[in-house]
């Protein structure tokens, strides 16, 4: 027949469909998991900014309790609550000062606390 071209026979001519269908597979896993970093990343941003902003709440709250500043035992701002702790030491008589702050995110139920040392004014 002219015009025609026959490939020489090497006993295997092409892919098999197997073949095809684990390369589809390995491909799609790989896309996947691709496609999840995005998401795992804004998450662990969020995650961050909310321990950042509680931080500085429980700073700012202590910032004011040392100034002399007299504040409820809890409250709230925003979504996050606080509850403010005060133990005396014996020995010094100096007060230790507990801020716990606690929020709820996409992940559960989350709490961050700083204590600090502050002298008594007897």
């Amino acid at each position: 027949m002219p015009g025609s071209y026959k490939f020489p026979s090497s006993g295997k001519q092409g892919f098999s469909l197997v073949e095809t269908l684990i390369a589809l597979v390995l491909l799609a896993v790989a896309v996947l998991s691709l496609a999840l970093v995005p998401i795992a990343t804004t998450k662990l941003f969020v995650h961050t900014a909310d321990h950042e902003r509680a931080a500085l709440l429980s700073s700012s709250l202590l910032e004011r309790i040392e100034s002399g500043e007299t504040l409820d035992s809890s409250g709230t701002e925003g979504k996050f609550s606080w509850v403010i702790t005060t133990t005396t030491e014996a020995e010094t008589g100096e007060d230790i000062v507990r801020v716990q702050v606690s929020w709820s995110s996409a992940t559960g139920s989350r709490s961050s606390s700083m204590e600090r040392l502050v002298r008594s004014d007897d």
